[in-house]
């Protein structure tokens, strides 16, 4: 890890992840919720990845709080490499960057696989911005159930449509409508502390 290790151990904590290939209604609403959130003081921890990952920290590092970035490389090896200011300016804020390859690790598919049960594991709550039926998000859904985190998805906006990745985590994971309340009652209530190694041999063996 780079950075603060005490912040690990934060309560307030809600990881915000999303498509790598974000359309702008998706970056807005992650931008938007992230500074809402971590304008409360609740830490934001996402993936480092493009599209919604990136807004999230950009919005926390934009009112001051920290955030932490799990990456799916060594900590070498930042993906995508135009992110490397970022996590720099992750460290210097006072956030941190923890991964569990080892340095000069690439960012391999399985590796990003394991890296999300960390993304949802560290955190209280899952905020799921936007994702496809087929999209690796849906990793990260399954570990926040295995793991007993919430999961929340964006308010359907004005005309009441949401896209089909959002229906499907209603559907299928019990996602809930994004609340400050909710957040709230998920922070203070104790972490599980239930094990996902059984779901990620799963995973890899599909």
């Amino acid at each position: 890890m780079r950075g603060c290790i005490q912040l690990l151990a934060a309560p307030r904590l809600l990881s915000v992840v999303g498509s790598r290939r974000a359309s702008a209604a998706g970056l807005a609403a992650a931008r938007e919720l992230s500074a809402l959130v971590a304008s409360t003081g609740v830490g934001i921890v996402s993936g480092l990845a493009e599209g919604i990952d990136t807004a999230a920290h950009e919005a926390a590092l934009s009112v001051g709080t920290e955030t932490i970035a799990v990456l799916g490389s060594g900590l070498d090896e930042i993906s995508p490499p135009r992110n490397r200011p970022l996590a720099e300016q992750i460290v210097v804020a006072g956030g941190t960057l923890i991964s569990e390859q080892t340095l000069g690790a690439p960012a391999l598919p399985r590796h990003l696989v394991a890296r999300n049960r960390l993304v949802s594991g560290i955190a209280a709550a899952v905020l799921i911005i936007e994702c496809e039926p087929a999209s690796g998000t849906l990793h990260t859904a399954r570990f926040a159930v295995e793991q007993g985190r919430p999961i929340f998805v964006p308010p359907p906006d004005r005309s009441g449509e949401m896209g089909e990745g959002l229906r499907l985590l209603r559907e299928r994971f019990g996602a809930r409508s994004f609340d400050e309340g909710l957040l709230t009652e998920a922070c203070a209530a104790p972490m599980s502390t239930r094990d996902s190694a059984s779901g990620q041999l799963r995973l890899e063996a599909e």
